[in-house]
């Protein structure tokens, strides 16, 4: 009792020390920045009011909330039809979807949307399309939510699938056996169970498109928040009243879209029931059926595979016919590119791998703190699940402007800029990380662990043996999880990073603004394309093994010896 008494005390003074520190980190930054924008008094509310109410403020504001909400509703309208179909439908067909689906968050939104563009220039320049000359997509909001629509769309597809997966199929049956209509069995039974996990996609899609800097700017659209907040900062004076006043906004959007999912936000792994549950019930075979499945999947390969090709035929082809067909290949511009790019490559590399790293180890110090109930742990899940009501634009504008007030000579060292980067991935990561840990340790403390303690065994070699093997898997997708996201950040790069050449999304975002050699910056595109691809196919193959446990081995049957006669 005294030992486990002791042990607590432990826990609770290490998570205090922690949070201490994570308030050091988030909310000392924040303050330093609206300080000086929100007034200590009535006298001072006035100026602020006439800021809000100016036009600019007020047409960013509204372009941004518009852009998000239509983007996140196009989004539904395509993932929730092939979220349903997906687990009804045969493993082909659930494979294709997923794999499908998977594909668009390969590609970076600003390069999606780069590629577009190119696109739709081909187009017009083209002899079997002159009724498009006139077609332009720069400054277009509909080619935005397009391509944040579809960017984004895995959020919810995923998110759906897996809370759909986890509904227990005996609990549809039983209401189905009862007498209970299929009306009623989904208005009662799946939508509300599955409800949760839309919540949770629909919520960090919506989180994610307030503070996307990149995508806009690539089709020239600077009337929104995030956009604002770049360009105002460019001029160098970063006190400047409607920077303030567009992050304070940017913030607050953050904040009420977060309350508005907490319920889901506070525990997304656990949101939707259990691990795994039992499979739905799968459509019956038939000619419809399977008409109507390749026409989803037809669409949808259309969707996900038309700008990895464009981009692909992009980055080989020196010469194109008037029909919009590629007269002559250079396959060899990747081998030139890489020559030319390895230095940039190295530290894009490291600085992933360091943010990979930092992401890990707050994860798992935060998750193992939460594992258990108790009045520390549910203070510290609610500290590490705030986080997601902070944009990393607004928090990388926070540290520059506190660096700028403390010492304005260090503004130009560039290991600073390199470490408020890393700290703003990790801490935008930190959520997810902390539910992952916790999740399996809850697991593992109730399964493996306690199995092996019932036995006799203790220790630090039983968690070493039995523990450390367990979590690995948790472990790895948590640091590729990091990486994945240092290497496709750029709203907070746009901010703190000076250097052109690193990190490669940076030197790739600049070079696609005005493109002078076409056929390399697609050869960057798809250097960044197939880096993204290889670490998310690796943490979503990482997370999906989770959930099956290995088939236990056979049971070799007694041989019974025969008696001799």
């Amino acid at each position: 009792m005294i030992e486990r008494q002791e042990r607590s005390w432990k826990r609770s003074g290490l998570a205090l020390v922690l949070l201490a520190v994570l308030s050091l980190l988030v909310i000392m930054p924040l303050t330093v920045l609206f300080g000086g924008i929100l007034p200590g008094d009535a006298t001072e509310l006035e100026p602020l009011r006439e800021l809000l109410r100016s036009a600019p403020v007020q047409h960013a504001i509204l372009r941004t909330f518009a852009v998000a909400l239509l983007a996140c509703g196009l989004a539904s309208l395509i993932a929730i039809p092939l979220a349903f179909a997906a687990v009804r439908a045969g493993k082909p067909a659930r494979i294709m979807i997923q794999i499908f689906g998977f594909l668009p968050l390969t590609m970076p939104p600003f390069v999606g949307a780069a590629v577009l563009r190119n696109f739709t220039d081909a187009l017009a320049q083209a002899d079997a399309a002159q009724w498009l000359s006139a077609l332009n997509i720069r400054g277009s909001h509909l080619a935005l939510i397009l391509i944040f629509a579809l960017h984004y769309l895995p959020f919810i597809l995923f998110s759906l699938m897996a809370g759909l997966m986890r509904i227990d199929r005996s609990l549809s049956e039983s209401a189905r056996n009862l007498g209970a209509s299929r009306l009623f069995v989904w208005h009662r039974i799946t939508l509300p169970l599955a409800t949760p996990a839309y919540v949770i996609g629909a919520s960090l899609m919506v989180l994610r498109i307030f503070e996307d800097v990149g995508t806009p700017l690539m089709l020239g659209i600077e009337g929104m928040l995030a956009p604002q907040i770049v360009l105002h900062s460019e001029i160098g004076d970063l006190s400047d009243p409607v920077l303030g006043i567009s992050a304070l906004v940017l913030l607050a959007a953050s904040i009420v879209i977060t309350l508005l999912a907490w319920s889901a936000l506070a525990d997304p792994l656990a949101a939707t029931g259990k691990e795994c549950g039992r499979q739905p019930a799968q459509w019956r075979g038939g000619f419809g059926g399977a008409a109507i499945t390749l026409a989803v999947l037809s669409g949808l390969g259309m969707l996900a595979l038309g700008p990895h090709l464009w981009l692909v035929l992009m980055s080989v082809t020196t010469a194109w016919s008037d029909s919009l067909m590629p007269l002559a290949l250079d396959p060899g511009s990747y081998g030139r590119l890489l020559r030319a790019a390895l230095p940039g490559l190295k530290t894009t590399l490291a600085y992933a791998a360091a943010a990979g790293m930092l992401t890990l180890l707050l994860g798992g110090v935060f998750g193992s703190l939460t594992r258990s109930p108790g009045p520390i742990s549910r203070i510290t899940r609610l500290a590490t699940t705030s986080l997601f009501a902070v944009p990393g634009l607004v928090l990388a504008l926070a540290y520059a402007r506190t660096q700028d007030m403390l010492d304005p000579q260090l503004s130009g060292w560039p290991g600073l800029a390199w470490l408020a980067l890393i700290l703003v991935v990790a801490l935008k990561q930190l959520p997810l990380a902390q539910h992952l840990v916790a999740r399996r340790l809850r697991t593992l403390h109730s399964g493996e662990l306690d199995s092996a303690r019932s036995l006799g065994a203790s220790g630090i070699s039983t968690g070493l043996r039995i523990g450390l093997p367990s979590i690995t898997a948790v472990l790895a997708a948590i640091f590729l999880l990091g990486s994945t996201a240092a290497l496709v950040e750029l709203s907070a790069v746009l901010l703190l990073i000076q250097d052109p050449d690193a990190p490669l999304a940076l030197s790739l975002f600049q070079s696609m603004l005005s493109p002078v050699d076409v056929q390399t910056v697609a050869t960057q595109g798809v250097l960044l394309v197939a880096l993204t691809a290889t670490m998310l196919l690796t943490l979503y193959w990482l997370l999906r093994r989770r959930c099956y446990d290995p088939k236990p081995p056979r049971s070799r049957k007694p041989s019974v010896a025969r008696s001799t006669p």
